[in-house]
């Protein structure tokens, strides 16, 4: 008898303890073409939380495969093909935006990051929409990210996408002066809006910031935080994707939100380097990003 997945009796193991990313990450890993075994191995090497199961793997995939496997708009953006946006509903408006994203992640990043997918474009899309003045390419980039990585986990067990601590920022725009900040907070104080949730796995504690160095005063110097990677041992792009996302989530949150690109240009101007990635290409050599 086929196990159903959406039951009390198997939900629980099914994705328990996990994040939403988390279960994004391994639909993604399946969008990649690895398989079971492949999965574990990362896992264990990247992610502090308990093993896998081939149990739970498998319902993950029963999901991933019921779902129709990848979609195509998990692809990767095609720029010469115009129609293909509008397919993905993506605002034909915000193309020029959307594609300084897409150029800043290969010229910054050179293979470390993917390029961008529709799903992920559609998401800044939407961002853009709400929030026209933002023109840095870090901020649409991890503000859509957030928002693609929960669509892409409940796209595949059909639930409704709980993104309301995404939207009551977008709704308040903290950023855009002192009094809409002040809002914003108070808010969150009455409960009227929701906090934003942790947007990254709980990571092993070789790839994790050292939370000294990125929790109480911005105003003291701190050392950079490094890491060092190979794409051997985070073969997948949305493995590394989200290792990215995890540094610029604890370098923003403290008292309140600040835009990525604030907070980057308030940690340089005081001689800090925020984050440093250093990693070996498949050819061997060494590509250093700064950020």
């Amino acid at each position: 008898m086929k196990a159903n997945v959406n039951s009390e009796k198997t939900s629980r193991p099914f994705e328990e303890g996990m994040t939403i990313e988390e279960r994004a990450v391994v639909y993604g890993f399946f969008n990649e073409g690895l398989k079971v075994n492949e999965i574990q191995e990362l896992w264990s090497g990247v992610f502090q939380r308990g093993k896998l199961t081939n149990r739970q793997l498998y319902l993950y995939r029963e999901k991933w495969a019921e779902g129709g496997r990848k979609h195509s708009i998990d692809c990767t953006a095609r720029w010469a093909e115009r129609k293909s946006f509008l397919e993905h509903g993506i605002n034909i408006d915000h193309l020029s935006v959307l594609n300084d994203v897409d150029n800043w992640i290969v010229h910054e990043f050179r293979g470390f990051l993917p390029k961008l997918s529709y799903r992920l474009l559609y998401w800044c899309s939407h961002v853009l929409s709400l929030a026209p003045e933002l023109e840095e390419e870090v901020d649409l980039f991890v503000l859509g990210a957030r928002f693609a990585l929960r669509n892409i986990a409940y796209s595949y067990t059909q639930r409704h996408s709980d993104e309301t601590d995404l939207d009551d920022l977008l709704s308040y725009r903290p950023w855009r002066s002192k009094e809409r900040d002040e809002k914003y907070r108070a808010a969150q104080i009455r409960g009227d809006v929701s906090k934003l949730k942790e947007i990254a796995p709980v990571l092993s504690s070789r790839y994790r910031l050292s939370s000294s160095n990125f929790t109480g005063s911005f105003d003291r110097p701190a050392m950079s935080s490094q890491i060092s990677l190979s794409e051997n041992e985070v073969r997948t792009p949305i493995g590394r994707q989200m290792l990215f996302l995890e540094m610029i989530y604890k370098m923003c949150l403290g008292d309140g939100f600040t835009l990525p690109s604030v907070r980057i240009q308030s940690l340089r101007s005081k001689g800090i380097n925020p984050i440093e990635i250093n990693f070996s290409n498949e050819s061997g050599a060494t590509v250093r990003t700064r950020y």
